[in-house]
């Protein structure tokens, strides 16, 4: 009896294991036998996907560091685009973007001033299908929403930084 109380009792908490943590726990043999290229593979395997973790956590740990210089410089608004900026421009224009970012939008996609709309503050004449020769080289749309940052970031990488003139 006794016995019999101590199996309801193992299986009851293994019930309760499953239902809490998903699965049983693995044993050493459930990972199955294997040989020593194998074993090579799998440490090589391991070691370029810990390389490249490691290269996302540094990336990660200067946009971070960027996104609060810039915050602590221009304000949230701002600070917060850092991250996609980095899609589009290099390291070396990130600050030049920022301060185009501040002076022209102060952080504000939906910003309007005259003729000029958006983050960058572009004018229509860039994004209104006139300028399909210019963009045609790179393979971007000629007709674009000046309001949509990301198109915005994907076509002011194109343009000269003499289109503001006050940089």
């Amino acid at each position: 009896m006794r016995r019999a109380r101590e199996l309801l009792m193992a299986s009851v908490c293994t019930g309760l294991c499953l239902l809490a943590f998903g699965s049983a726990p693995a044993s050493a043999s459930d990972a199955g036998a294997c040989t020593i290229s194998q074993a090579k593979a799998h440490v090589a395997t391991a070691q370029q996907n810990l390389e490249n973790a490691q290269r996302r956590l540094a990336r990660a740990q200067r946009i971070l560091d960027e996104t609060r210089t810039y915050t602590a410089l221009y304000g949230a608004a701002v600070g917060r685009w850092v991250r996609l900026a980095h899609l589009h421009y290099s390291r070396a224009e990130l600050a030049t973007v920022m301060l185009a970012v501040n002076v022209e939008s102060r952080g504000r996609p939906d910003a309007a001033n005259g003729d000029y709309r958006g983050l960058m503050q572009v004018g229509s004449e860039w994004a209104n299908g006139s300028k399909s020769w210019y963009w045609d080289q790179w393979g971007l749309a000629a007709l674009w929403n000046r309001y949509d940052v990301h198109q915005t970031f994907e076509h002011t990488t194109h343009m000269a930084w003499s289109n503001w003139p006050w940089l």
